[in-house]
């Protein structure tokens, strides 16, 4: 049997990226696919995919840990992970062409990629992909998935506080790393949105305030667990080697339960970032946000919810 071990890094959009090509390239070349967010050098998930999500597709594996002894065995592209793809410990090379993760123990220069050429085939048993990136395919490798149940549960509970009926509007708003102008914005979404509930996305507690003031408190609705000292912490929180399993595990469902309380509502605000550098890489930002994007797709892609979220109770509008 051949396998394909996909790690992703990034945020969720670019996890989701990641799998999705794997996917596609596991497809095409008849590897077994497994996908491993919880390995010792994952960056923000930092947990098994399989607590959140269910895959019924028989060459698809969330959980590394069942297949850790024949996977540790087999000859592996890229050829210095073989029989130590548990053990490598990796790091970015700062490529101005192509950022990508290599093995710290890599004497090569420059140092091999952590991937391979998904235009070729491999007699390797084992192809490891570990990388990040973004793009527009993570709806559609979302098709792959289904929310597990007491996930589910929870979004429900979030739609009965908002608005069982849906006809909430949903906004995401990033502040931290990259930013937004939004307080350029707010006059006129206080003049068009003053009695209309909202559910806002938003890394930023700031962001939030400003909002509950303008808007309303009874207006705004948010979930998410947000530190009141808002700065890079923020988004570099979960690489902290303190942090908890289960605070890890409240962080990512409280991003995924964002993902779809934004693609739920009767309309989904998407709101550019501003030119500002990103204070910790001093690069200039993109357009928008990878996980905007995702919500945007998944707004416009009612079908897709309508499979990954697979509940009754929800009812999908066409709008």
């Amino acid at each position: 049997m051949r396998y394909l071990l996909c790690r992703p890094l990034g945020g969720l959009n670019d996890m989701l990226v990641q799998i999705e090509k794997c996917a596609q390239y596991a497809e095409q070349t008849n590897r077994t696919l497994i996908i491993d967010t919880n390995s010792k050098n994952a960056e923000f998930f930092r947990d098994d995919f399989s607590k959140y999500f269910q895959c019924n597709h028989k060459n698809v594996f969330l959980d590394v840990n069942q297949h850790k002894e024949v996977l540790n065995s087999l000859q592996t592209f890229p050829e210095l992970l073989t029989n130590r793809i548990f053990e490598y410990d990796s790091t970015m090379w700062p490529s101005k062409t192509y950022a990508y993760y290599y093995d710290r123990e890599d004497i090569n220069s420059p140092p091999t990629p952590l991937t391979f050429d998904f235009s070729k085939d491999y007699p390797h048993p084992l192809l490891v992909h570990h990388m990040w990136g973004g793009g527009d395919s993570g709806h559609f490798c979302l098709l792959r998935f289904r929310l597990k149940r007491n996930i589910s549960d929870k979004l429900i509970e979030r739609l009965i506080k908002i608005d069982p009926n849906l006809s909430y509007h949903s906004m995401h708003i990033r502040h931290t790393s990259y930013q937004t102008d939004y307080l350029e914005k707010l006059p006129e979404i206080k003049q068009n949105f003053a009695n209309t509930k909202i559910f806002l996305a938003t890394d930023n507690v700031n962001v939030l305030k400003d909002f509950r003031d303008n808007l309303g408190l009874n207006n705004i609705f948010s979930f998410t667990n947000l530190p009141e000292t808002p700065d890079m912490i923020w988004t570099t929180i979960p690489q902290n080697p303190l942090l908890t399993t289960d605070a890890i595990q409240e962080i990512n469902e409280s991003a995924i339960l964002d993902l779809f309380t934004l693609a739920l509502a009767k309309r989904f605000h998407l709101f550019p970032l501003s030119d500002k550098l990103d204070a910790q890489h001093q690069i200039k930002p993109p357009q928008y946000s990878g996980f905007s994007k995702l919500a945007l797709n998944l707004w416009q892609w009612k079908v897709i919810l309508k499979y990954v979220i697979s509940r009754d109770e929800i009812v999908f509008g066409l709008n």
